[in-house]
């Protein structure tokens, strides 16, 4: 796990969060964090074989620590995160450098491992196996 945050003075996270942007004054980070949750969060929704295993809610929240803190992947490398790291690994780079971009150009200092990010996304959503609803199709076929 790695620490995705430098700050010259670390400030505790709840402080963190609610610091305004600089030159803005009605913009705070957990602002441009929330921008940041929802182009990953809609990306997620656009996926047909991928469902989320957490509330909106709880996947901010989480993301946003990870952000923070870094992340350390829950489960171990089987087949399914092997096709979903094949499958996605692209896609979610792509997704998190717009969401470092986001960052950038309101100067949050967010330091964060793509690597993180495709881990988290991972733990957190129900990956559906492509290869069994081909062979469900098949048993309900030789059931006619």
């Amino acid at each position: 796990m790695m620490n995705c945050l430098h700050f010259t003075r670390k400030k505790p996270l709840k402080e963190w969060i609610h610091t305004p942007i600089k030159y803005e004054s009605n913009i705070f980070v957990k602002d441009i964090l929330d921008l940041i949750t929802n182009l990953i969060h809609a990306w997620i929704l656009k996926q047909p074989d991928l469902e989320f295993n957490l509330t909106y809610d709880s996947f901010r929240q989480q993301y946003i620590q990870l952000l923070y803190y870094g992340y350390q992947t829950k489960h171990p490398v089987d087949t399914m995160t092997d096709y979903f790291d094949l499958k996605y690994l692209e896609e979610i780079s792509e997704i998190h450098r717009e969401c470092m971009e986001v960052a950038d150009h309101y100067q949050l200092g967010l330091k964060s491992d793509m690597m993180d990010t495709l881990e988290y996304i991972r733990d957190h959503v129900m990956i559906y196996d492509p290869d069994q609803s081909s062979e469900d199709e098949d048993s309900d076929y030789n059931l006619r």
